[in-house]
């Protein structure tokens, strides 16, 4: 699993060529991974690896972003809350959002509801999380 998830994120989702590799196989890419991620086991691996994601990756996730939504794919910052999520045992916090998403307010939330509502639903756990997150939001001790 560490030798996959290493290869994914620095042979794939940190490349540059999107000739090589395009932005929507980044995106199939990252739904391996939080598949993986479901794997209790395998989780410090699966964070281990998602730390090695670079600048690179990051201007593709914002790409990717400006480009027409693919509802068969979803958006690739989605994919990443969602595996931030299962990798930090469903207790992110909304303040941690709020900097995932450079400090956009409305695109956090709109992203926790994204999350929130997607059908079908995410594991329990993850959609109490987004409550939470969700939650920090409008209340400020909720917040940190």
């Amino acid at each position: 699993a560490r030798d996959i998830s290493t290869v994914f994120v620095q042979k794939y989702l940190n490349n540059s060529n999107t000739n090589e590799v395009p932005i929507r196989r980044k995106t199939k890419f990252l739904l391996v991974l939080n598949n993986f991620s479901l794997h209790k086991p395998i989780v410090p691996v699966v964070f281990d690896s998602i730390k090695e994601l670079d600048d690179i990756f990051e201007e593709s996730m914002k790409a990717e972003g400006k480009m027409a939504f693919d509802s068969e794919l979803g958006r690739m910052s989605e994919h990443v809350l969602v595996l931030m999520m299962r990798c930090m045992g469903y207790a992110i916090k909304a303040q941690e959002v709020h900097e995932f998403a450079e400090h956009n307010t409305q695109f956090a939330v709109q992203l926790l509801l994204a999350v929130l509502l997607k059908e079908p639903p995410y594991e329990f756990e993850l959609r109490c999380n987004c409550i939470s997150g969700l939650l920090g939001f409008t209340t400020p001790q909720a917040f940190f």
